[in-house]
């Protein structure tokens, strides 16, 4: 994958949502510029946007990760305690931004996103698709 392509095409990525969803977990999306950088066509147009609950974009916000605020209004607008949500991000970064604010955070590598999805789905007690 290329630096820039949307995370959600990971591989098992939207299985997981999916799973999730089907378990009756919330799902949200803390993106820094989804609107800014794609535009709202765009956004409009992707049908695995459907599956969260909760989308905060701070391009729209003005507070960005990996500032730990930008996670606890995350966290609010999702109605969950920070150590209740396990976040996934592909920047270093924003994982760490992530445990300041009380995450449990899981960090998906462009080039290999398998591990990191199967802990996500170890920590949110989802069966395995493998």
């Amino acid at each position: 994958m290329q630096r820039g392509q949307d995370f959600s095409i990971f591989s098992g990525t939207i299985e997981l949502m999916t799973d999730a969803k089907a378990a009756g977990l919330r799902l949200g999306a803390l993106t820094n510029d989804m609107t800014a950088f794609h535009g709202p066509e765009w956004v409009a147009r992707q049908e695995h946007l459907k599956l969260f609950d909760v989308i905060v974009d701070a391009s729209l916000t003005g507070v960005m990760k990996p500032d730990p605020r930008a996670f606890r209004g995350g966290a609010e607008a999702l109605g969950l305690p920070p150590g209740q949500i396990v976040f996934l991000d592909d920047m270093p970064w924003n994982v760490e931004g992530a445990r300041q604010a009380g995450m449990t955070a899981v960090r998906v590598p462009w080039d290999d996103p398998g591990p990191a999805i199967d802990t996500a789905r170890n920590l949110l007690d989802l069966p395995s698709r493998r």
